[in-house]
């Protein structure tokens, strides 16, 4: 950030994005990535799914939100849910994740994301992006019922970016590792 605002300043010379295709080492925790968007943040997994536990959560990266219709993990049929923000409250100090999601927008079909779990890297491709009103989890249901029998990862966010109106969900179907057999 530093390089936009002051470039004279920083020690910065150039943007390097990350690829986890040419990455041998899987993250030891749950860490997603989004090389479009130059995303590598931590997941937090034991979070409850009410609102306040949600928000701490995410000051330590993005949370695995589950929920009856989005309770699979990576790797499992079904759905695995993350939420972050896209603009936290900026005057919030405790966080370097508040705007870790601002850019989710830009995701279209084809993009990839990639989730080290348990070991394993799993790769997903963005199928499509949905804006739902807060309140409609059962839209992740249709996610799966679309997807019958696949492993597939929903990020949500605040949108439009700056407000709460709505959440951003974009999701993705699993195509590494083949889950044929799963």
């Amino acid at each position: 950030i530093v390089a936009y605002i002051s470039p004279g300043d920083s020690e910065v010379t150039e943007i390097q994005a990350i690829d986890p295709t040419v990455t041998a080492a899987v993250h030891e925790s749950p860490t997603l990535m989004i090389p479009k968007l130059n995303i590598e943040v931590p997941i937090i997994m034991d979070s409850a799914n009410d609102v306040q536990s949600m928000q701490v959560a995410m000051l330590d990266g993005v949370a695995n939100f589950k929920t009856s219709v989005s309770s699979a993990m990576p790797g499992e049929i079904g759905n695995f849910a993350v939420s972050g923000h896209s603009a936290g409250n900026i005057y919030d100090t405790r966080s370097r994740y508040k705007f870790i999601f601002s850019g989710l927008t830009r995701m279209e079909a084809g993009d990839m994301i990639y989730v080290d779990y348990g070991g394993s890297r799993y790769s997903y491709r963005v199928q499509g992006a949905v804006e739902v009103e807060p309140t409609n989890v059962e839209e992740l249901a249709n996610i799966s019922r679309n997807n019958p029998g696949k492993p597939m990862i929903t990020l949500i966010t605040c949108t439009p970016l700056g407000t709460s109106r709505y959440r951003l969900l974009v999701y993705g179907e699993q195509v590494y590792p083949d889950y044929g057999g799963a």
